[in-house]
């Protein structure tokens, strides 16, 4: 559904993608599952917390480690978080960052890693595929589906109507999952 959306063959496209970018996608859906199987997985959040306890090594024996926005893996900080990356999930605000020359080099980018793209248009993400393209092709770019962010919200949504029916709650603000929830649902 992504791939008619962003070549312009649904009827509900927002965006197009340049010519130059459709030829650096993934050919189908195999050459993207291949890619990502795995047997056990991590999802590793950047919160301060982090280091409170020494989870690097046990993060490390993970087939696939998906890291959340600027979720660092710098020496520094390893025996709590692990150096592992596979996958990089961001969000909008950090979308138009990874496409920008005054970023570059100075967001987490490991090799070999598998970039996914949540909640931004199609321009944003026909920037960061072109510009991955020229400055690190290691990289591959993904765009999450909208479709599976809304299936995200459905989910937190009916769990924060359970929780509220259990005697928690109640819970005040919007009901946008964040980041790693959607990475959570992502993987299940």
């Amino acid at each position: 559904e992504n791939y008619d959306r962003l070549l312009g063959k649904s009827k509900r496209n927002n965006t197009r993608l340049a010519p130059e970018t459709i030829a650096l996608l993934p050919r189908d859906y195999d050459e993207i599952a291949n890619h990502l199987r795995f047997n056990s997985c991590a999802v590793v959040g950047n919160s301060g917390y982090m280091k409170m306890a020494k989870f690097g090594k046990a993060i490390n024996t993970h087939n696939l480690v998906l890291r959340l926005n600027q979720s660092p893996t710098k020496p520094t900080f390893s025996e709590f978080v692990g150096t592992k990356t596979s996958i990089r999930l961001i969000n909008s605000m950090w979308s138009t960052r990874y496409a920008s020359d005054k970023y570059f080099g100075k967001l987490p980018l490991e090799r070999n890693l598998t970039l996914m793209v949540s909640r931004t248009g199609g321009d944003v993400y026909d920037n960061i595929v072109q510009y991955m393209a020229k400055k690190r092709p290691d990289v591959k770019v993904l765009l999450i589906n909208s479709r599976m962010v809304s299936k995200a919200r459905a989910l937190l949504k009916q769990y924060r109507i359970r929780l509220c029916k259990a005697g928690y709650g109640p819970y005040k603000g919007g009901i946008s999952p964040t980041s790693g929830f959607v990475a959570s649902y992502f993987l299940r």
